[in-house]
């Protein structure tokens, strides 16, 4: 019989890898399928996990392997604030999936960093470019000059997938790499920014409606803007009190203005006429003619004063229900996406421009190449393809 052999690791590695990855000892057990009791004897360091087990544990706890081996325990990234959630009771810990995430997309960053140095790329000049204290209309103006693009141009857009397109096309030709992924629930997260001089990252949930995750974007381009991060909602308290609070009443309402201008959207209700008995229909189709949610709308309606704070609160609470009962009913269902298209979205052309430039140019190797786009090589010609395509891919992003 073979013998199993022991990890001669450190406990106090064992227990920092379960803790930041946000497992509390039972569920920890149960992932690794081991006892509980067990898991707590690696830790104290009265046994050993064998290899197998160690490797287990390494993909519950979603580290390398080799992590279990440093001298001592790394100091962890500090989780991030500037998270966009839905207005909802979310645990206050946050998920191992979240952790994770937000472990690469700053690993991600910090390769993009060093990367532009390589090239001498200089900084981004916008980043913490204003100020909260600044005019709220003031810095929209500034920020839709930045990203060129029209009110006549976005009332023209024929759907939300083409706004999407366009506002993350505009975001990265400025310099900022989007992201999104889907491995986060929409409860917990929609988005988060890393402000940074050379290399700023937004990242969006891409479980949500694409006419959410414009307001999204913009919400979380407004932090980048002003260098700064807080948690993020629609939902925000009516007096503001701390500097957190006060940024996030900020980006709301300079995303807002940007997304839906306040001289546009009362032009917009005076043509309506006597609007009143079917707001619902208004809303419906003011969400249609800006390419953003009807919550948004609903929300900048109010703050506008055309409604009032229980509507929008019972509105919303209406919309979020419809959106669930949407979801429920795509599951299982069968949507065939190109491959080189999801690739794309979740990790932004603008990102995989630089990582396939990069290999190209042999500064990094084919796997680090997969291990940066999570990516098969083996789709490496049709991805490099279409990254650098002038023309933005046609359909929706899925």
């Amino acid at each position: 019989m073979v013998r199993s052999i022991a990890a001669l690791v450190k406990p106090e590695l064992v227990r920092w890898a379960r803790k930041s990855a946000g497992l509390d000892l039972r569920t920890a057990a149960r992932r690794i399928g081991q006892p509980e009791e067990r898991i707590r004897a690696w830790e104290a360091g009265e046994e050993a996990p064998t290899i197998a087990q160690l490797r287990k544990s390494a993909q519950v706890y979603k580290r390398p392997l080799a992590v279990f081996y440093l001298p001592e325990v790394p100091k962890d990234f500090a989780p991030l604030r500037d998270l966009r959630r839905l207005p909802a009771d979310v645990p206050a810990q946050y998920s191992p999936e979240l952790l994770y995430l937000m472990r690469s997309v700053l690993a991600r960053q910090e390769w993009a960093i060093e990367m532009r140095r390589e090239v001498k790329l200089t900084r981004v000049r916008f980043v913490s470019s204003a100020d909260i204290d600044e005019s709220i209309p003031a810095v929209a103006k500034r920020i839709r000059k930045m990203l060129n693009i029209s009110q006549d141009e976005q009332l023209r857009y024929r759907d939300t997938d083409a706004a999407l397109r366009r506002w993350v096309a505009q975001v990265e030709r400025l310099g900022v790499f989007v992201f999104q992924s889907s491995d986060v629930a929409l409860a917990e997260m929609r988005g988060f920014a890393l402000p940074h001089p050379i290399a700023p990252v937004v990242l969006i949930n891409s479980k949500d409606a694409r006419s959410a995750r414009v307001f999204t974007l913009l919400h979380e381009f407004v932090h980048i803007v002003v260098g700064s991060e807080g948690v993020s909602n629609l939902v925000l308290p009516n007096r503001p009190r701390t500097l957190e609070q006060k940024t996030e009443v900020f980006c709301n309402a300079v995303a807002a203005e940007v997304l839906v201008p306040e001289l546009a959207l009362r032009s917009a209700m005076k043509a309506a006429g006597t609007w009143q008995n079917r707001i619902d229909e208004v809303i419906r189709e003011l969400s249609r003619d800006f390419s953003v949610s009807r919550e948004v709308i609903a929300r900048r309606l109010t703050d506008l004063g055309f409604t009032s704070r229980t509507f929008y609160e019972r509105k919303r609470e209406e919309l979020t229900d419809e959106f669930e009962r949407y979801t429920k009913s795509r599951r299982g269902k069968e949507f065939r996406v190109p491959y080189a298209r999801i690739i794309l979205r979740n990790n932004g052309r603008a990102f995989a421009r630089l990582v396939l430039s990069a290999h190209g140019d042999s500064l990094i190797t084919g796997r680090d190449v997969s291990s940066l786009l999570n990516m098969k090589l083996k789709h490496y010609d049709r991805v490099t393809a279409d990254v650098f395509r002038q023309r933005i891919a046609g359909g929706a992003d899925e």
